[in-house]
């Protein structure tokens, strides 16, 4: 067996980390140089992720962020529905506003194409005509 920090070993078994992973810790620790601060480096990244899954489940993170990302869904849904509510609105109104402009052309259309005059028109119309 090689040699190991004992009280770093012990330390680590009292806070509940498994023999092997406290032992290989130990080891890499006394041995130091390069190996050895690579092994403790992700050691240690390694356990920070773990304190940090922890932590969330403590807070309840994983039901934060669905409760979240539901309420986030449900506004998309509802701005959708009033997009589509004014869309379709304001195609309605374009569709009665075209129904009105052809009926008006088709009226004046009617007074352009030899309808009666009235005499007003009549006599403009003559003194443009000699003008």
């Amino acid at each position: 067996m090689a040699n190991r920090d004992k009280g770093l070993y012990d330390k680590l078994r009292a806070s509940g980390l498994r023999k092997k992973a406290a032992g290989t810790i130990a080891e890499a620790a006394s041995a130091g140089g390069t190996r050895g601060k690579k092994v403790l480096s992700g050691a240690a990244d390694e356990l920070r992720g773990v304190i940090s899954e922890l932590e969330d489940r403590a807070k309840g993170g994983a039901a934060k962020r669905k409760a979240t990302a539901k309420k986030a869904a449900d506004t998309r849904e509802q701005n959708a529905a009033k997009r589509s509510a004014a869309a379709k609105k304001a195609a309605d109104t374009r569709e009665q506003n075209a129904a009105k402009r052809s009926a008006a052309a088709k009226k004046a259309a009617s007074t352009r194409s030899g309808g009666e005059r009235s005499a007003a028109a009549k006599k403009a119309a003559r003194t443009r005509a000699k003008g």
